[in-house]
C-alpha cells in the first residue's frame, strides 16, 4: 500500500512582505506527532507560504490537506481548501484553529455554508488529526461517508445529509512531551529561510477568564507544560540554525503567561546563552503572566528584549468585572510597574474600546493614568468579536447594546492561483456606555498617545518639563486640546485619521465583500490607499511627508503649555527643540541614512538626559561655550535601515507604514547622537 500524502499548512499572505513571518510551529507540532502515531504509513509535507502550496497541489498528488484557521488567513485557508477540492474531489479536507464557532447553530450553518470541508479539528490538533488519519488509513477515501458516520474524539463534522451536527470533545493532552519536537525532528529546517521567526511553546491553557480571549474556554483553564528540557533542546536547535539567517532577530513564545511559573528561569538563562553565542534573539514577542511575583524575576533577566505586559485592557474596576478581569486590579499593575521602572524594564500596556461599561471619561481618566505610571508603551486595540468568546453570544451583546462593524485585517491580502483574497475581522464600535463619536475621539487620543508618548518618543520633552514639575501626561492632554488650532497639514491628517477610521468599517460581512470585489476599490487595497493599519498608516504620513510641520505643533503646544503654567520660555528650549529635529532628520527618508548632522548646542543635553537620579535641570548645565554635536545613524540601525527599505521598495504609504511596524523598539527610529569634540556617545 503507496503512503497516505498529507499537506498541512499554516498559510501566511505574502502580498508585498510576509503578512505573519512565524514558522508554522502548530502545525509542525501536528505532524511531528502524526510521523510518531504511524511512521511510513504517511508522507507530510508542512507549507507555509501560499504560492507553495498552490505549485504542490498542481504538481503532486495529496491525499489530505488540513490547514490552521486564525482571523488573520482564515480565508487563504479556505482558499486553500476549495483549490484543492476542485483539483482533487476525493481528497479529505480537514481545518483546525480557533477561528470557528462556539454555538452549535453555528457551527451546522459553518458546515452547510462551507460544504468543501470535510471536518473541523476542535481545540488541541494532535491526537485529534492523529484519529481522522487512522480511520483514513483503515477506509480508504473512496467512501469518506464511512469515515464520517460515528463521532471522532476531537473533531466535528456534518452528517451526509446535512442536517445533523455531529462532534466530541477530546480530552487535554496531559503529557506534553509526546509531541516529538518539530524542530529537532528536522521538519522545520526549511523555514530557517530569513524570513520567518521562530516560535517556540512551553505551556498550553490559562489560568484566567477574559471574555474577549479564546482561551477563556474552560477547556484551556489548567496549565500543561512541557518539560523544561524540551524547550532547551529546541531552543538549542534553533540557535545553531538561526546563526546562519542573522537578519532574523526575534523569537516568539507563544505561552499565554511566560515567566510565571518558577521553571521559566531557567529557559530565561537559556536565551541569554543563545544571546551570548549567537547575538540570538535580540527581541523577544511573548505575553507576560499576570502574577508578577516570579515574572519580575523572570524577565528581568532579559532585560529589554522584551516589553514586560501590563495589559490591564481597562483601567475602571467596574468594565474590568464586566470583562472577567476583576483578578488583576489595576493596583497590582501599578505596583509591578514602579518596580519594573526602578530596575530600568520596558513595559507594556494594551486598553481595548468600546467595552462593556466603558465611557469616554472612564477611558481618557485611565489613559492618563497609564501615561503617570511612565508605562513604556500603551497601545489601544478595537474590540474583536472573536469566534470562541463571549462576545459571540447573542445574550452578551444585547445585555450591553453592542454595534459591530466589518473592516479588513492590514497586509492581510493577495492574489493567489488568480482569486482575490482579504481578510477581515469583526470589530466593537459602540455600547451603551460609549457611542460611536466618542468611540472615534479615543482613536484620535490613542493615535496621539502613539505619536507623542510611546516608547518615549520625546524623552527630552518629558524630561524638560520634569525641570519645571509639569507631568507629561497633561502635556499631551494639552496637544489634543490644541489640534483644532493646528496647522492645515495637522488638521489634514487628523482628519484623515477620523473619515479612514469610519470609512474602513462596513454594515456585515456581505457588503465588505461586494465592496471590495469592485476592481478600483480592490487595486486600492493592493496600492495601499485602504485597508492598512490606520494608526501606522498616519504616524507614516506625520514623520514623512508632514514631518517639519508636526515637529513645530509639538513645539508650538510646548511652547504654549509653559505660557498656560506661567513659565517663561528661556534659551534652554531652543535647544531642546533643535536638538530633537536633528534626531528626527530622515526618519523614514532612506536618501537621509548616510548624510550626518551637525549642530552646535549652549547646553550640555547629553550629560542632562543621563543624569541617573534627575536632579538637576537643564539650565543647571550651560556651557561656558557652544558646543558642537554630531547625529547619525549606527551600523545596526543602517543595516535594518537598509533591509526595510529594500524589502518594501515602493516609496509609499503603505511601504512606510510597515517599516515603522517593523522597527522595535521604537528608538531604534531615530539618530544617535555624540559631542563631536569628546565623542561621547549616547
Amino acid at each position: 500500500m503507496s503512503k497516505l500524502k498529507i499537506f498541512l499548512a499554516d498559510l501566511t499572505h505574502t502580498y508585498k512582505a510576509v503578512s505573519n513571518p512565524f514558522m508554522p510551529y502548530a502545525v509542525g507540532l501536528i505532524a511531528s506527532y502524526a510521523k510518531k502515531v504511524f511512521g511510513n504509513k504517511i508522507e507530510i509535507k508542512i507549507f507555509k507560504y501560499p504560492e507553495k502550496l498552490y505549485q504542490a497541489l498542481n504538481n503532486e498528488h495529496c491525499d489530505v490537506l488540513g490547514c490552521s484557521t486564525y482571523v488573520w488567513n482564515s480565508n487563504l485557508a479556505h482558499w486553500a481548501i476549495r483549490t484543492a477540492k476542485r483539483k482533487n474531489p476525493k481528497i479529505f479536507t480537514v481545518l483546525g484553529g480557533p477561528d470557528f464557532p462556539k454555538d452549535k447553530d453555528q457551527k451546522l450553518e459553518y458546515f452547510k455554508k462551507y460544504d468543501y470541508v470535510d471536518i473541523r479539528v476542535l481545540l488541541e490538533g494532535e491526537v485529534a488529526f492523529s484519529n481522522i488519519i487512522k480511520l483514513i488509513l483503515e477506509h480508504g477515501l473512496n467512501d469518506k461517508n464511512k469515515i464520517l458516520e460515528n463521532k471522532i474524539e476531537g473533531c466535528a463534522f456534518i452528517n451526509k445529509n446535512k442536517t445533523e451536527l455531529i462532534e466530541c470533545y477530546s480530552e487535554r493532552i496531559q503529557l506534553l512531551d509526546t509531541i516529538p519536537s518539530p524542530y529537532t525532528t528536522g521538519l522545520m529546517d526549511e523555514f530557517f529561510d530569513g524570513k520567518l521567526i521562530p516560535v517556540i511553546q512551553t505551556t498550553r491553557g490559562c489560568p484566567f477568564s477574559c471574555n474577549f480571549c479564546v482561551e477563556s474556554d474552560k477547556y484551556y483553564s489548567k496549565i500543561k507544560s512541557f518539560q523544561t528540557q524540551y524547550a532547551i533542546d529546541e531552543l538549542d536547535y534553533i540557535g545553531k540554525k538561526i546563526s546562519k539567517t542573522p537578519e532574523v532577530k526575534t523569537l516568539q513564545i507563544a505561552d499565554s503567561n511566560y515567566g510565571m511559573y518558577k521553571r521559566d528561569k531557567l529557559i530565561s538563562e537559556k536565551i541569554l546563552e543563545l544571546q551570548k553565542d549567537y547575538n540570538w534573539p535580540q527581541g523577544i514577542l511573548v505575553s507576560t503572566g499576570k502574577h508578577f511575583g516570579n515574572v519580575i524575576e523572570t524577565t528581568e533577566m532579559l532585560m529589554d528584549t522584551f516589553d514586560f505586559s501590563m495589559s490591564v485592557q481597562s483601567m475602571d474596576h467596574d468594565v474590568l468585572d464586566s470583562i472577567g478581569r476583576k483578578n488583576i486590579s489595576p493596583e497590582k499593575y501599578k505596583e509591578a510597574g514602579e518596580m519594573l521602572r526602578k530596575k530600568g524594564r520596558s513595559t507594556l500596556s494594551e486598553t481595548i474600546v468600546p467595552l462593556p461599561k466603558e465611557t469616554l471619561k472612564s477611558f481618557f481618566k485611565g489613559m492618563m493614568e497609564l501615561m503617570d505610571w511612565k508605562v513604556s508603551r500603551i497601545i489601544t486595540n478595537t474590540t474583536m468579536f472573536l469566534h470562541g468568546t463571549v462576545y459571540k453570544d447573542k445574550k452578551y451583546i444585547k445585555q450591553f447594546d453592542f454595534k459591530t462593524k466589518f473592516r479588513l485585517l492590514p497586509a492581510q491580502f493577495g492574489i493567489y492561483g488568480g482569486e482575490k483574497i482579504l481578510e477581515f475581522e469583526e470589530v466593537g464600535v459602540s455600547t451603551n456606555t460609549m457611542n460611536f463619536e466618542e468611540y472615534l475621539e479615543t482613536r484620535k487620543f490613542s493615535f496621539l498617545v502613539e505619536m507623542l508618548y510611546n516608547s518615549r518618543i520625546f524623552r527630552e520633552l518629558e524630561y524638560f518639563l520634569e525641570d519645571y514639575k509639569l507631568e507629561y501626561n497633561q502635556f499631551v492632554l494639552f496637544a489634543y486640546e490644541q489640534l483644532n488650532k493646528s496647522h492645515p497639514d495637522i488638521k489634514k491628517v487628523m482628519n484623515s485619521l477620523v473619515k479612514q477610521s469610519v470609512h474602513e468599517l462596513k454594515d456585515d460581512e456581505n457588503s465588505l465583500i461586494k465592496y471590495y470585489s469592485n476592481e478600483d476599490n480592490f487595486k486600492k487595497v493592493m496600492c495601499g490607499e485602504e485597508g492598512g493599519n490606520v494608526k501606522f498608516y498616519h504616524k507614516a504620513l506625520l514623520l514623512s511627508k508632514y514631518k517639519d510641520v508636526w515637529l513645530d505643533f509639538v513645539f508650538k503646544c510646548l511652547g504654549n503649555f509653559l505660557k498656560k503654567n506661567n513659565i517663561e520660555i528661556k534659551e534652554e528650549f531652543n535647544d531642546i527643540e533643535v536638538f530633537t529635529k536633528c534626531k528626527f532628520d530622515g526618519v523614514l527618508d532612506l536618501n537621509r541614512t548616510h548624510v550626518q548632522i551637525n549642530n552646535s548646542f549652549n547646553y550640555d543635553i547629553i550629560n542632562w538626559l543621563n543624569q541617573e537620579h534627575r536632579t538637576r535641570p537643564l539650565k543647571e548645565f550651560k556651557n561656558k561655550e557652544r558646543v558642537r554635536m554630531r547625529f547619525t545613524y549606527n551600523a545596526n540601525q543602517i543595516l535594518e535601515r537598509n533591509t526595510l527599505f529594500s524589502e518594501f521598495k515602493e516609496n509609499d504609504a503603505f511601504s512606510a507604514t510597515n517599516i515603522l511596524d517593523r522597527i522595535r523598539p521604537q528608538h531604534k527610529l531615530y539618530r544617535k547622537f555624540e559631542l563631536i569634540e569628546d565623542k561621547i556617545a549616547v
